[in-house]
């Protein structure tokens, strides 16, 4: 077993916006579709 952490597509989709908050100083709001957990899938 290896030390990868598993991602997973809401993570990376939270964390993606709220690093687009930070980096914009709030100028920018990201958004998507609503949150499918049957098309949540692991992407690492």
């Amino acid at each position: 077993m290896n030390n990868i952490k598993l991602v997973w597509l809401d993570e990376l989709q939270k964390g993606v916006f709220e690093r687009v908050i930070e980096l914009s100083g709030g100028s920018q709001q990201p958004t998507s579709r609503i949150t499918n957990r049957q098309l949540n899938y692991r992407v690492w």
